[in-house]
């Protein structure tokens, strides 16, 4: 009698599929295309046959992942507080986006204005849309330097986008500081370095020395004859008022 054998299906890690029996060379009947989530069912390698071959025939199937595939995109900004490398438990927002099936997505990262986006980790899209693509945005740091005018040296700062700009204290002998120029209206810091300059007034009771000399009878030299200690603005002309002597001028 004609032997019978048997088509078997490797539907690759998804549901079986029975297989097909038939007599050697028996006309084999259309078989339905298996289903898996998520893929797209290509083809049988071998291709399925038309009858029934010696010694049946084990046949794998081929699948195309689909390219719409949904995972999420969660955006972590910076806070103010966060340390240099730290960033929000939670995400500041999220998106869906679709990309292929068990491949590495392609993320588009958007550029979010006074942050910069850090390297991201490449996310393998899990079939079933639980994949999460994490994407770090550092806030913007800037330079702070403050220009003292020879009062004393305060060190250069680098402070974050939108912290407070550290108002710091110097001293200058013979003024009295005012206030920093450039200083933004807020106090926060702009997406830009800042350079500080100090406002000074000088003080109006600065001592100084006025001598008084009377020419000496006997040469050409002259001879200290009052000393006064007095007090004006300073870096600004004395306006000392000479004493009066009999026989001097």
């Amino acid at each position: 009698g004609r032997n019978t054998y048997d088509i078997t299906f490797d539907t690759n890690w998804w549901l079986a599929k029975s297989p097909v029996s038939a007599k050697y060379e028996e006309t084999l009947e259309t078989t339905e295309d298996p289903e898996k989530e998520w893929y797209t069912f290509e083809e049988w390698e071998p291709t399925y046959p038309k009858s029934m071959p010696l010694r049946g025939a084990r046949l794998m199937a081929k699948w195309t992942p689909n390219t719409d595939t949904e995972y999420t995109i969660e955006y972590y900004l910076q806070d103010i507080d966060n340390a240099d490398d730290e960033y929000p438990d939670e995400p500041s927002y999220s998106t869906t986006a679709t990309w292929t099936t068990d491949t590495i997505a392609d993320v588009v990262v958007p550029v979010i204005e006074w942050f910069t986006a850090q390297d991201v980790d490449p996310v393998l899209i899990s079939p079933d849309g639980s994949s999460v693509v994490k994407i770090y945005y550092k806030r913007n740091s800037h330079l702070v330097t403050y220009d003292v005018d020879w009062g004393t040296t305060i060190p250069s700062e680098t402070v974050k986008y939108e912290d407070d700009i550290p108002t710091q204290v110097t001293t200058k002998t013979w003024y009295t500081f005012l206030e920093w120029l450039n200083m933004p209206s807020d106090w926060m810091m702009p997406d830009s370095d800042v350079e500080l300059l100090a406002s000074w007034r000088a003080n109006n009771n600065t001592k100084y020395t006025v001598v008084h000399l009377q020419e000496n009878a006997n040469n050409s030299s002259y001879s200290e004859a009052a000393r006064e200690t007095l007090t004006w603005t300073t870096d600004t002309l004395t306006k000392a008022v000479a004493k009066s002597y009999p026989g001097f001028t």
